[in-house]
């Protein structure tokens, strides 16, 4: 996301690499990459599909999301995404224009 709530977006972020650190990193000592990237991928499938959200209710976040998806009306979703795009492609443009630094035009010889 763009602009003042930048900030925001970055706990949620930071929270998922702390709890993957201290609940499944931390606790294993893999003996090479593949191990490592099998047992974080066994771990963020349980963080989404099973472990208990206190945010959400004590459900996990694959339920939430499911539940959300069948109470929406396709076409509703469709056009949610597609305005949440339009809004983030004017959000990078407001963006490129104001951090653009004009030019001064080169003056011709002739």
């Amino acid at each position: 996301m763009v602009g003042k709530v930048r900030f925001l977006d970055n706990i949620f972020v930071e929270r998922l690499w702390r709890s993957l650190k201290y609940e499944c990193v931390y606790l294993h000592a893999w003996g090479s990459g593949p191990e490592a990237n099998a047992g974080i991928r066994k771990w963020i499938e349980f963080y989404n599909h099973k472990r208990p959200h206190s945010s959400l209710g004590g459900r996990p976040p694959a339920v939430v999301y499911w539940q959300r998806i069948k109470t929406i009306n396709p076409d509703q979703q469709v056009q949610r995404v597609a305005q949440q795009l339009v809004n983030y492609s004017r959000q990078v443009e407001e963006t490129k224009c104001k951090t653009r630094t004009l030019r001064p035009r080169a003056q011709s010889l002739s």
